[in-house]
């Protein structure tokens, strides 16, 4: 069964491996040790099953607005309902805010179809392309979905 819950700093090392394995420029250890502890304004989550990662999701939320900053499931692991569970996860997350959070966004490679797919059925919707975003020069598309209903 697959279980998600809160990352800690312990984390650090396979949530790296897994950026490596799936990510076309990955950050390293050291941003994920950073990112994970006590006074980041960054929230992990970690899907697991039988003690084994399979992908994360990483976001910050500021004033009325979450930002993903990453989602990333092992190869092995993909199509079987992990990034899906992920999101629900943020968004319940979001939900118990003190603060109302109204939308979350999230810039996606625009090469890669598989996460714009999923993330529109999720019902994220397109806003903007970000031309040259990405360090290799790919552009990014920009996305953003209503949390409030």
């Amino acid at each position: 069964m697959i279980t998600i819950r809160k990352g800690e700093s312990k984390d650090a090392p396979a949530i790296a491996l897994v950026e490596k394995e799936v990510m076309k420029a990955p950050w390293p250890l050291e941003v994920f040790e950073s990112d994970l502890g006590e006074d980041s304004p960054w929230v992990f989550l970690v899907a697991e099953e039988e003690g084994e990662l399979l992908g994360y999701l990483d976001y910050m939320v500021t004033f009325d607005s979450s930002t993903i900053a990453s989602l990333a499931v092992r190869k092995d692991a993909q199509r079987k309902g992990v990034a899906t569970l992920l999101l629900d996860r943020m968004e319940e997350e979001l939900r118990k805010e003190e603060e109302a959070v109204l939308t979350s966004t999230l810039e996606v490679r625009a090469s890669n179809e598989p996460a714009k797919a999923l993330y529109r059925k999720r019902g994220y919707l397109f806003v903007c392309r970000k031309k040259g975003y990405y360090e290799d020069g790919e552009d990014a598309e920009y996305y953003v979905k209503g949390l409030i209903s």
